[in-house]
């Protein structure tokens, strides 16, 4: 039996098309992909109905510890306690977390250390069930930067062709530009449009998004010719 799609073909496809790398924003990006699915459904002959797997999350290390103490990690309401150092690197960081959670954690879990940018992660991936919380307590106020974050994972129900995941992804990269485009907007009616020109960095980056969301529509628009009505 063949896999259907996976989401990531998509995340991986979306993110090729951009000139920045949004790390540690699988929320946002997830934000991006449900706008892009209802943009892009009427062209795609398949249905774009998918299945989030809820049995992972991702630890990621932002900021050294300035003080030795414990911090406790919960995966449902169970406590996992890790004493961290002041020294440690965040790298060290991960690996103790890592540690302490694997000695403790059921055969049904498993745990991937690795490196986004310059930040140290652990995925933990529940095989058999879900994870359905996952908080982090600074129990020891040891200023340890750490976040949870949802992966938003999962699979399409049906395989998508290569032009359906494209038109997809250039969604995404639209909503994108749409954000960036409302922040500079909304920073020009704060200051005035007056004030907002004498200040040509900050007019560039506009003009320049506004360009871009100009022509990337056109690119839309021209690829979805190769698309038929939606027919469902």
């Amino acid at each position: 039996m063949t896999t259907p799609t996976p989401l990531q073909s998509v995340y991986t496809c979306f993110i090729g098309k951009l000139d920045e790398l949004l790390i540690n924003k699988e929320d946002l990006i997830f934000e991006y992909f449900k706008t892009a699915l209802s943009k892009a459904y009427k062209n795609c002959s398949h249905s774009l109905a998918y299945t989030l797997n809820n049995n992972s999350r991702k630890i990621i290390i932002t900021s050294i510890p300035l003080l030795s103490g414990n911090i406790t990690i919960s995966i449902d309401s169970v406590p996992h306690i890790i004493a961290i150092l002041s020294t440690d690197s965040k790298n060290q960081v991960i690996t103790k977390i890592n540690s302490a959670i694997t000695s403790l954690l059921s055969p049904t879990y498993s745990t991937t250390e690795s490196l986004i940018g310059n930040y140290p992660s652990l995925t933990i991936i529940q095989d058999t069930d879900t994870i359905t919380t996952m908080t982090f307590t600074d129990t020891g106020t040891t200023g340890l930067g750490l976040e949870i974050i949802d992966t938003y994972d999962g699979n399409f129900d049906f395989i998508l062709d290569q032009d359906e995941i494209e038109l997809i992804a250039l969604y995404m990269k639209e909503a994108h530009l749409n954000r960036q485009e409302q922040y500079w907007v909304a920073l020009r009616e704060l200051v005035s449009t007056k004030d907002f020109n004498s200040l040509p960095d900050k007019k560039r980056i506009l003009d320049g998004i506004q360009n871009s969301k100009k022509l990337l529509k056109e690119e839309i628009e021209d690829f979805k010719q190769q698309f038929f009505d939606y027919t469902y």
